[in-house]
This record gives structure tokens, C-alpha cells and sequence, in this order.
């Protein structure tokens, strides 16, 4: 009975012993469980878990898979873990960003009203259409044209609608203005232009003066000195009070008025009539002026370049 006694008090002790040695307890001294060699048969209930997935059996947690598909945050005063989105939602996190509105990329990105500092790199590719007023400052380089705009502007080829130009154009030493003689239409024309105050009724081609009773522009007449002088071609209809342009020197063409012969000056006549003012024949009668007003370039387009030689006739 003895010995049945003691052999039942060690199996009890081998018992405890087993069960003490694979006990387990946490940092803080709580009881972990018993028998549980890879970390327990619960979790810490004061924790909270990220997961790939929701997992019902933990007590506070955060699967990714509920969040928007995005950027990664996570708060350091909370531990809240969230997704952005949206290009505000990357720059209110950030705190070294300039500029405000969407994010872009390398490819067709749209800038609005973009303050581009003092660049030192290049654009390159096509520029398409510029919307928008440009200051720039120092060389502007075009790498797929291979032309570089300075202060003196230097390309071989410039397509300007009604530019303004504000201060003085030079053209360097050697350089010359190019211009388009051989015109592609009737009533049209290249040249220096200016628009004045008709006192007439005046058709495209009349040669017209500035009349000193009313400084209004009238037609010139070779018949007196005063109306041959300081004269200019009308560019268009107008009457009376009208504001029409008139080219001061230039090519002109023509076709329903004129038939010009080539090699022959075309004169100012003394007729002073619409679509009559000009003739290839020199005015003879006394009294009346010579001016060459220019002269041909083929019957219906001429160089017009009016003389501020009067020469009067004295039969």
C-alpha cells in the first residue's frame, strides 16, 4: 500500500512538472495558456492587428483588403491605417510641394498658368499651340528647329499675323527684308500701310493725297502741284469720313483696272476720277506734273513707290 502511495505522488508530480514546463507566460506576467510551444492559444486583447483579409477571431483589427486601392497611410498620432486616392490626398501629406491642382506625368501632362522659374534645362518636341502670354527672359533655344531667339531675333522663317511691336525693329548689318512680289490674288498687296480718313469715295487702287483744307485723303490729280504730292494708293472702299488703308509703299495688284505694259513708268494722271488715276502715259500740258508713281511688274500688279520729284510741264 506504502509503495502504491509513492508511485501515485510521483506520477502526479511528473504530471505537474510537464505541464509547468510548457506553460507559457507573456511580458507582463499573465498566463498565456498551457502547452503551446509556438506563442499561444490567444492574442493579447489590447492590440490591434493589420491583416491581408478581415479576420473574425481577432479582437480589434485592419485588413487591407477593405481599403481603396491607393497609397498607404499611416497615421503616427493614431496608428490608423488608410488609403489615398486623389492628388489632394498625396499632397496634404506631403509638405515640401509647390503649386496646386492635379498630379501630371511625362506624357501630354496639362499645366495651367505654370510659373517655370529659372530653368536651366530644355523642352523639347513640339510646343503645339501656346494659349497663353509668355515673358521670357534671355535665349530661347528650339531644339528640333535648331534656332536660338535672342534679343536680336535671328530665323530663318517667321509667320506673323498683325503683330504688334513695341520699341525699334533692327535689322542687323547685312541683313534684308524679304518681300513676296508676285502676289497670288486680285486686291491684294504687301507693303508699308496705314489707315486714314477718306474725303472721298475711293475704290481699291486710286492714288489719293492729304488734302490740306480738311486733312482728309482726296484723289491726287497731276493737273496742280498741290494734289501730286505726298501720296499714297487706297486699299479698299471708303467714302466720305470712311477710315480706309492705304499703302504708302509696296506691290499692289489689280486685275479688273489694269493692263499694264512692262519697261514702261506708270504716271499719275490728271484725270482725278476713281479707278482713273493712274496712266502709262505722261501728263504734256502746261502746268501739269510728272511723277512717276512706280512701275510695272506684270499688266495687273505694279511697284508702288511714288516720286517726291515734281517735274511741271511748261509748253
Amino acid at each position: 500500500m506504502k509503495k502504491n502511495k509513492v508511485l501515485l505522488f510521483v506520477s502526479i508530480f511528473l504530471v505537474l512538472f510537464v505541464a509547468i514546463a510548457h506553460a507559457r507566460w507573456d511580458d507582463e506576467g499573465a498566463w498565456d495558456g498551457i502547452g503551446s510551444s509556438g506563442g499561444g492559444s490567444g492574442a493579447p486583447t489590447d492590440a490591434t492587428y493589420i491583416t491581408q483579409t478581415v479576420n473574425g477571431s481577432l479582437s480589434a483589427e485592419q485588413a487591407l483588403s477593405v481599403l481603396s486601392t491607393g497609397v498607404m497611410r499611416v497615421s503616427t498620432t493614431t496608428g490608423v491605417v488608410s488609403s489615398l486616392t486623389d492628388s489632394a490626398g498625396i499632397a496634404a501629406n506631403i509638405d515640401d510641394e509647390t503649386g496646386t491642382g492635379v498630379m501630371v506625368f511625362s506624357t501630354s501632362p496639362v499645366l495651367t498658368t505654370p510659373n517655370i522659374g529659372s530653368a536651366t534645362g530644355s523642352i523639347s518636341g513640339n510646343a503645339a499651340t501656346v494659349t497663353t502670354n509668355a515673358n521670357l527672359t534671355g535665349e530661347v533655344t528650339s531644339v528640333g528647329n535648331a534656332t536660338t531667339i535672342t534679343d536680336s531675333i535671328a530665323v530663318s522663317s517667321w509667320n506673323l499675323t498683325t503683330p504688334t511691336i513695341t520699341g525699334i525693329a533692327i535689322l542687323a548689318d547685312a541683313a534684308t527684308w524679304l518681300w513676296d512680289f508676285v502676289l497670288a490674288s486680285d486686291e491684294t498687296q504687301t507693303g508699308i500701310t496705314s489707315s486714314q480718313t477718306m474725303g472721298t469715295t475711293v475704290a481699291h487702287g486710286d492714288v489719293v493725297y492729304l488734302a490740306v483744307a480738311d486733312s482728309r485723303w482726296e484723289f491726287a490729280d497731276a493737273s496742280a502741284s498741290a494734289s501730286s504730292f505726298g501720296l499714297a494708293m487706297a486699299l479698299g472702299a471708303g467714302g466720305d469720313g470712311d477710315a480706309v488703308t492705304v499703302l504708302h509703299y509696296g506691290v499692289v495688284r489689280q486685275d479688273t483696272d489694269w493692263n499694264w505694259t512692262i519697261g514702261t513708268p506708270i504716271y499719275l494722271s490728271i484725270t482725278g476720277t476713281t479707278t482713273n488715276t493712274l496712266t502709262q502715259t505722261p501728263p504734256s500740258g502746261d502746268g501739269e506734273q510728272v511723277v512717276i508713281i512706280g512701275y510695272p511688274l506684270t499688266a495687273d500688279s505694279m511697284v508702288f513707290n511714288p516720286s517726291m520729284v515734281l517735274v511741271e510741264v511748261v509748253a
